[in-house]
This record gives C-alpha cells, sequence and structure tokens, in this order.
C-alpha cells in the first residue's frame, strides 16, 4: 500500500490494482490508507523500549520460525542463521546472500512489483528449484517473476491476505505468513531494525506504524526481535534475544 492518496484525495493506480487483486472495494482501501496517515501522525505507535523488553534465552515453541530480513544485522548473523534447525522464512532481498553461504530457507518470500524491489526479477530460478524452496508471493508481485518460477519448475503459490495493504515492506509480509499460514507459535526474526540511514525517515516511520498495528493483533509476545538493535521492541508485545543463546525447548 502506498503511504499517500493521490492530489485528488482518491487512489494511485497501483492502489486500485492492488485492491482489484485482493477483491477489495476501492472506498475500503482507501480508508485503510487513511486510518494509517491517521496513526501516523498522530504518534499512535509508542516509542521503542529495549531496556524493558524482556530478554529470554528458552522458549517454549511447538512450531518455531525464524524470519531474515534484510536490514544492517541479517550478514552479522549468517552462522546463527546457519545453525537454526526449525523452519526457516527468507525475505527475497536476502537469498542470493543466504544460498551463497549454503543456508537454504523453506520458503522465500516476494512481494514487491517493481524490478528495483523484487529481488526475484531476473533471479536464477534453477536455484530456488534445485533446493526445493518454495516462493511465496503475493497480490501484485509481477507477473513475470511468477512466470519465470512456474516455467522452471518452482513451487510458488500465493498468500492470501486481505490486509496485505498495511504490510509496508516484504518483511511484514512475511512475518503475517508466518502467523496465519504456518501458523507458528514463537517467531523469532533477524535483520528487522527498521531504522538507519538507507531510506527516508519517514518511511521507517510507516514501516514502524504498520508493525504497532499488526503485533497488537497477533498472539501476545509471539515476535523475539533477535536483531539486536532497531527499534521493533515493544514490551508488552515482544520477546528480545540472541540467535547465539535462543534455545528452544
Amino acid at each position: 500500500m502506498g503511504s499517500m492518496l493521490n492530489s485528488e484525495g482518491g487512489l494511485t493506480e497501483s492502489q486500485k490494482v492492488q485492491a482489484d487483486a485482493l477483491g477489495i472495494s476501492h472506498d475500503k482501501y482507501r480508508d485503510m490508507v487513511i486510518e494509517r496517515l491517521v496513526e501516523i501522525r498522530g504518534g499512535e505507535a509508542p516509542e521503542p523500549n529495549w531496556k524493558e523488553t524482556r530478554h529470554v534465552t528458552k522458549v517454549k515453541a511447538k512450531n518455531p520460525v525464524l524470519v531474515v530480513g534484510h536490514g544492517p544485522s541479517f550478514k552479522t548473523k549468517l552462522e546463527g542463521i546457519r545453525a537454526w534447525k526449525h523452519i526457516l522464512v527468507a525475505t527475497d532481498a536476502c537469498l542470493k546472500d543466504l544460498l551463497d553461504n549454503d543456508i537454504i530457507p523453506s520458503y522465500v518470500i516476494t512481494s514487491e512489483a517493481s524490478k528495483q524491489t523484487c529481488y526475484l526479477w531476473d533471479f536464477d530460478m534453477k536455484r530456488i528449484k534445485e533446493h526445493e524452496i518454495t516462493v511465496i508471493h503475493s497480490s501484485i508481485t509481477r507477473p513475470d517473476v511468477i512466470e519465470q518460477a512456474k516455467n522452471t519448475g518452482v513451487n510458488i503459490r500465493r498468500f492470501n491476505f486481505e490486509e496485505e495493504p498495511r504490510c509496508s515492506n516484504v518483511g511484514l509480509f512475511a512475518l503475517n505468513f508466518c502467523v496465519h499460514d504456518l501458523k507458528a507459535d514463537k517467531i523469532a526474526m533477524v535483520g528487522m531494525e527498521h531504522n538507519g540511514s538507507e531510506y527516508d525517515e519517514y518511511v521507517y516511520k510507516v514501516w514502524t506504524t504498520d508493525f504497532w498495528y499488526f503485533v497488537r493483533k497477533w498472539p501476545k509476545q509471539i515476535i523475539i526481535n533477535c536483531s539486536e538493535g532497531g527499534i521493533l521492541y515493544f514490551k508488552d508485545h515482544t520477546l528480545e534475544s540472541t540467535l547465539d543463546e535462543l534455545e528452544i525447548i
């Protein structure tokens, strides 16, 4: 979902495409955009609080998942990612680096439409098929990427999620896939700082607002932030750990 409406207060063409693909009326989609703008301008998301977020080293889980985002901590945590013994979900921007380091995710998530932000565009699909990785796409994933994957014999399917427009980045889409499709009972995440200097400050604010929107809907403290930095720490909704010390029991 774009974070703004067009100059006339209506949907942009790309927003209309996403609304139609999701079966959402344009009026309802517009209301969702306005709701987010109100949240952003009103500062609804509280200030992150790492110090008061409960640090854990052991958690009970029957279906834990690790989600790998492309934030600054990602490449420094490759050995911890490699040691993960449960379901591994990667965002598309991470896939090449993971495969180059012989780390094979169970799923790779792709959700963007442009060539610049859809990291599976022009990717060697044979590498994905060789490792039997399942590709999960959104309503707006580039059709040429989907076609290329299918023609190569890759297992690819859509995660049909009505609140997809609130997933302002592929990491949020991946987290919702884990909650709603994989039915994960704990989700560790790394490379999900949602701050820095790579993007405009407003982009990070949109991302944080959307994370705050979802984390209150998910089971309480399902998220274990192992990024060791960033701003996604909310003491009543998230846990904190490191991949090196986190033990699933």
